[in-house]
């Protein structure tokens, strides 16, 4: 398993940021299944990001799970984590220099050696974010995961030019793209089997691009 933050640009500062954070039980934490959920509005800002994990603890006592948020464009500012299922928000540290929080999620009770939990969170901008003319959302998987599944739902009348599923492996190894094409509400959704590690995403385009 890599190190939380390890795919990232400024590993070396996530460390830092991290020393203050308990992560003994990351490691006792087997990813399940993540599902991801981007919502954009009219304007093409993003509204929600919703998150569900399913994770099973492979020794007694993990009663936590330590994650971090990036400020993705510059002057959107940093999200705010905010429990809904089976979790609450704990001790948390920024960078402000480098526009990452790291959170602690904390569950109800310590988990018991073979016990799953389901745990729900949303990430909540405290200001709207900047509209682009292109646009990214996913998640780094730092180990294998069974299941992850990543959806982007669009406003109908804000609907991407080029939209397409991406998986970066971190070992070098060549990427993979693959075109998607929104659905009748306007979402597209890109599902990951057995992978990591890897940065595994949707990209798009708002508007066409111009001929060379």
């Amino acid at each position: 398993m890599l190190p939380i933050g390890a795919l990232k640009p400024g590993a070396e500062r996530v460390a830092a940021l991290l020393a203050g954070l308990n992560t003994s039980g990351d490691p006792h934490l087997i990813r399940i299944s993540q599902h991801d959920r981007y919502e954009y509005g009219a304007d093409r800002s993003q509204l929600r990001v919703w998150n569900r994990q399913v994770m099973r603890a492979d020794r007694d006592g993990p009663d936590r799970w330590v994650t971090l948020f990036y400020e993705d464009e510059p002057g959107c500012g940093l999200p705010r984590p905010r429990g809904l299922r089976n979790c609450r928000l704990g001790k948390t540290a920024v960078d402000e220099e480098s526009g990452v929080l790291a959170a602690e999620l904390l569950f109800s009770h310590p988990l018991r050696r073979g016990e799953t939990l389901i745990m729900e969170y949303e990430m909540v901008h405290r200001e709207p974010r900047p509209v682009g003319s292109w646009g990214s959302c996913g998640r780094t998987l730092r180990m294998t995961t069974r299941e992850y599944l990543l959806e982007a739902a669009f406003h109908p009348a804000a609907l991407p030019a080029i939209c397409e599923e991406f998986t970066e492996p971190a070992d070098g190894q060549p990427g993979t793209v693959r075109r998607l094409i929104p659905d009748s509400t306007g979402c597209v959704h890109a599902l990951a089997l057995d992978t990591g590690p890897a940065r595994f995403g949707i990209r798009w385009t708002w508007d066409v691009p111009a001929p060379s």
